[in-house]
């Protein structure tokens, strides 16, 4: 075959390829945004949840201190009252 009937062939079908694909466009309404939206809300349910947790955590460590603390001074105000 000659190098351009090929050539055309080539192009040809290309073309034809090229047309048969959806467009971009037609995706958009598939449901993919409603997918964001949904992973947005749970990212954010998440990260919630895990400043709400990390909050508890800290304060129940804070409690701990402030009661080991206060656990000190009654053992050294009582041992300096006996001296």
């Amino acid at each position: 075959m000659n190098n351009y009937t090929e050539i055309m062939i080539a192009r040809t079908e290309h073309e034809q390829r090229n047309r048969s694909l959806p467009i971009v466009s037609d995706y958009e309404h598939c449901g993919h945004n409603e997918q964001l939206g949904w992973v947005g809300r749970q990212i954010g349910r998440l990260s919630n949840a895990l400043g709400n947790g990390l909050t508890s955590v800290g304060e129940k460590l804070k409690h701990g201190r402030d009661v080991e603390v206060a656990a000190t001074r009654a053992t050294q105000e009582h041992e300096s009252v006996l001296s």
